[in-house]
């Protein structure tokens, strides 16, 4: 008992710091929650900024969790900050159930944990659309380098995330693939706008 107490206590405190950083809680869009499949430097993060700009969405990006978890418990190890990352994740899903706007973009990767994710938004009421994003190998690297502080860092893990994401395009019918002939922006805005106008 004092063991769950204390987890849901830590999680309430993130949320209090995460909250104020939260951009469109008071506009109103169906519930559907806009998942991405693709490893880091695939433009995850630019397509998810759109969606919080141009169709008013609640952005969610685990960086700015992790910023916190990190600053609020800096004693923890890296999987015990992704542990509490992925338990948060489900505590906002219940907290954003209340709030008018419904329309949720997570600006993360899905692959490991698109399964227990896409469970507990059904759970809530939530319809998921997932955009998956295949890019080459040569394009990822190019991208790292240019976007990441620390690209060697990214570069050292990018096999195994490429290895993580086609398995996931083996399991998963997505319901959007962009690809380098993509015009990514666009093709985004319109899947994601098509699927909220039916929810209305």
């Amino acid at each position: 008992m004092k063991r769950t107490d204390s987890r849901d206590k830590r999680l309430s405190e993130i949320y209090t710091h995460h909250h104020n950083s939260l951009q469109n809680l008071d506009k109103k869009n169906p519930k559907l929650v806009v998942c991405f499949a693709g490893p880091p430097g695939s433009g995850k993060t630019t397509l998810a900024k759109e969606l919080e700009e141009r169709l008013q969405a609640i952005r969610i990006s685990n960086e700015e969790i992790r910023k916190i978890i990190d600053s609020q418990y800096p004693d923890l190890s890296i999987d015990e900050r992704e542990k509490v990352v992925e338990d948060y994740l489900g505590y906002l899903i219940e907290q954003l159930d209340g709030e008018p706007n419904g329309l949720v973009v997570i600006d993360s990767g899905i692959e490991r944990k698109y399964r227990r994710v896409c469970d507990r938004l059904h759970q809530h009421g939530f319809t998921t659309y997932t955009i998956n994003i295949s890019l080459s190998r040569d394009t990822l690297e190019e991208r790292i380098r240019k976007s990441k502080d620390s690209p060697e860092d990214y570069l050292l893990h990018l096999d195994t995330w490429i290895i993580q994401h086609e398995q996931f395009e083996q399991d998963v019918v997505s319901d959007l693939t962009l690809d380098e002939e993509s015009d990514a922006i666009e093709s985004t805005i319109s899947g994601v706008s098509e699927v909220l106008d039916s929810l209305k």
